[in-house]
């Protein structure tokens, strides 16, 4: 990840030096972007996964729509942040729907009750929507055309 997040600061210093943006604003981004990805791996229930996926979230939204001075930037953002929040809503819907099936947020409760067969109607509707959601939100189904 740390060799990703050189790769991107690289191509956007290069990108930034061919247009007039503020370096500051757009490295405090990359770092919380870094953050995010960084956290990810060390969630342990579906409550920090959806605050971390939202914290890596917002930081593209704002890169997206970083050059004011660019119409399809900002429409790129625009229409990036509310398909994000479609996802965000998909995956909500599917951590309650998680919750009210097993009364657990932890992976590991949940990944027993999967184990053990323990299927119901609830659970197979939040295990769905938050597969459904995440592909939405990392850009999986192309939805933005």
């Amino acid at each position: 990840m740390i060799l990703i997040f050189n790769a991107t600061s690289v191509t956007g210093i290069k990108y930034l030096d061919s247009i007039t943006i503020p370096m500051k604003e757009y490295s405090i981004l990359i770092i919380f972007n870094l953050i995010g990805l960084l956290f990810l791996p060390l969630t342990n229930d579906l409550i920090s996964l959806f605050v971390i996926v939202e914290l890596q979230s917002y930081s593209f939204y704002l890169i997206t729509a970083f050059n004011n001075e660019s119409y399809y930037s900002s429409r790129a953002g625009l229409t990036y942040f509310l398909i994000g929040g479609l996802a965000s809503i998909i995956i909500l819907f599917g951590c309650a729907s998680l919750y009210s099936a097993t009364g657990l947020t932890s992976f590991d409760g949940l990944f027993s009750l999967l184990y053990h067969d323990n299927f119901s109607p609830n659970l197979n509707v939040g295990f769905s929507s938050m597969i459904l959601g995440l592909i939405i939100k990392i850009g999986t189904a192309p939805m933005h055309n």
